[in-house]
């Protein structure tokens, strides 16, 4: 495979997914607002830096930022913060699984059909797939993260016997850091799958020299990253034990039957693949050493200093993986001479393309709402903020009955800059408090709209102004 041709095709992927799902929304969590707010407060500074810690981000400046910067970008681009995230989000998805088919049909042109069969069945039962972190959840700067990493295992892949071992090292330690900087998890599981890679092929060349190479790259790879400020903040954040909502997988004893079942046919595929050291002992590796941070995960839960939090976000690639694994020693039990025509490459990234593609249009289902009302209302309401002047310390807030709570949340903190402690009322459907609020934000259309607590002044036809006050005396009085 050419990295040239791939990157084409990476491209594509990119593109077309975006397209596909373009004002799609998929997320009721919380988490989208305040992914959403720190990306607006990216967009609205003068240079690349981190935003100034303010009452409506909280602790969100201290975010790891890469995944953030890139939505930023994105949002500048097509006029709105929130569009550039489900954007970038939803290309992560896509290259996540074309990283990952491409690699699969190195094994063997079988093991992506049977894979992708598999990812859609599972996703259809809404398993804890990759990509279904940002359904009903949204692992926003995690999705971004993993798809980073499954690309630069697929450059080290396709360079390994390439380049000098030095240098693979090298280009998978400064991306390593790079996704320290945009979630730690992935990095964890990036630098986990590299140093078992090492030591498979280590063991299988009897090497003390690639062993060398071992010690030298996780000995660097654990020094930077605990060094690396990003680190701290992912891990304080992950021992508060948000909300992870993960299907099928939620229940301890489930979690460990997967485990040791992921475990047992990764080393399969390793044993039967390592004397080449070709796609299936990659694919293996990264599927044991994935089972083997969860356990790790897991352990440090049981003393006190891990999170259930961390347990369930680390499922959705370790099943990924597990489903590749499964169907590269499936496909390799019907194993066939190599086929020129389909080993094409050209052909079989064509393959892997439309793979991808389905695999992200199924694993990203539903979508809750359409983005388009929602980005005309948010940017009708910043312009309107922006002309209020002085309101004796209180700040707008953006209220909708007829989308998710997240999204006047993130309207509310991220636009109209509301504080972010108080902001949480609204997530609860609970009323604020009134010497905080100056007035409400609407869509003129709403169903909670109270025409007598209208201010026209500060309304236009995409986003109506009310007194707060007025709002809640009335609601009072409406029957349940």
């Amino acid at each position: 495979m050419l990295l040239r041709q791939f990157a084409i095709a990476a491209l594509l992927v990119a593109g077309l997914s975006a397209a596909i799902l373009f004002d799609e929304f998929h997320a009721y969590s919380s988490d989208a607002g305040q992914h959403y707010a720190l990306i607006r407060a990216l967009m609205d500074l003068d240079k690349w830096g981190s935003p100034a810690t303010t009452p409506n981000l909280g602790p969100l400046p201290f975010y790891p930022p890469v995944s953030h910067w890139l939505a930023a970008e994105v949002g500048k681009v097509v006029g709105s913060g929130l569009l550039g995230m489900t954007i970038v989000a939803s290309m992560s998805v896509g290259l996540f699984y074309l990283a990952m088919f491409t690699i699969s049909i190195r094994v063997n042109w079988r093991a992506p059909l049977i894979a992708c069969l598999i990812t859609i069945c599972y996703a259809m039962l809404r398993g804890p797939v990759f990509g279904r972190q940002i359904v009903n959840n949204y692992f926003y700067a995690q999705v971004v993260g993993s798809a980073l990493a499954a690309l630069t295992l697929l450059i080290a892949f396709n360079q390994f016997h390439k380049w000098k071992g030095v240098i693979i090292d090298l280009l998978v330690l400064i991306m390593g850091q790079i996704i320290v900087a945009t979630h730690l998890l992935p990095a964890e599981q990036l630098i986990g799958a590299y140093c078992m890679i090492l030591l498979v092929h280590a063991w299988t060349r009897s090497s003390w020299k690639i062993f060398g190479r071992l010690i030298v790259f996780s000995v660097l790879s654990l020094i930077l990253t605990a060094s690396s400020p990003f680190a701290l903040d992912v891990y304080t954040l992950a021992q508060s034990e948000g909300g992870a909502h993960i299907n099928l997988l939620g229940n301890r004893i489930a979690q460990i039957a997967f485990l040791t079942l992921g475990s047992a046919v990764s080393i399969k595929l390793i044993l039967r693949t390592r004397e080449t050291a070709d796609a299936g002992m990659f694919l293996g590796c990264m599927g044991l050493s994935s089972c083997c941070l969860a356990v790790l995960q897991m352990m440090l839960f049981w003393v006190g200093i891990g999170s259930n939090y961390s347990i369930a976000k680390h499922m959705f690639v370790t099943v990924a993986f597990f489903i590749f694994v499964v169907s590269a020693n499936i496909a390799l039990r019907r194993s066939s001479p190599l086929d020129p025509k389909r080993s094409s490459v050209p052909k079989g990234l064509a393959l892997c393309s439309i793979l991808a593609l389905l695999a992200t249009r199924v694993d990203l289902y539903p979508s809750i709402l359409n983005l388009k009302k929602v980005v005309a209302f948010q940017n009708a309401a910043r312009a309107l903020s922006n002309d209020l002047g002085d309101q004796g310390g209180r700040r707008p807030i953006a209220l909708a009955k007829q989308w998710p709570p997240n999204i006047s949340y993130g309207i509310s903190i991220g636009d109209l800059r509301f504080p972010m402690a108080s902001a949480d009322l609204i997530l609860k459907d609970e009323s604020l408090p009134e010497d905080q609020v100056s007035l409400a934000f609407m869509p003129p259309d709403d169903p909670g709209v109270i025409a007598e607590c209208s201010i026209p002044a500060h309304s236009n036809q995409v986003a109506e102004a009310f007194d707060y006050s007025c709002l809640l005396r009335n609601s009072a009085n409406r029957p349940k």
